[in-house]
């Protein structure tokens, strides 16, 4: 994450927010995220917060593989 931040900011200068707001989101997501999975367990039973793990985990590959092409055009 940290080099795709890196390689996203345009002038050295932001690199402090952009990662602020990385961390940020970062620690919301570690509050948040098991207050969710719960409530889905509790709704929808255990086994529907592993697929919807399965998928968040499918969606995190969508960044990097865009980084990826993003950084074989330059």
């Amino acid at each position: 994450i940290n080099t795709m931040v890196s390689n996203s900011v345009p002038d050295r200068a932001l690199y402090e927010k952009a990662f602020g707001i990385v961390s940020l989101v970062g620690g919301v997501a570690a509050v948040v995220a098991p207050y969710g999975h719960g409530l889905v367990a509790e709704h929808f039973g255990i086994v529907a917060v592993f697929h919807l793990c399965a998928c968040f985990a499918l969606l995190a590959v969508i960044p990097g593989a865009w980084h990826r092409v993003a950084r074989r055009q330059r």
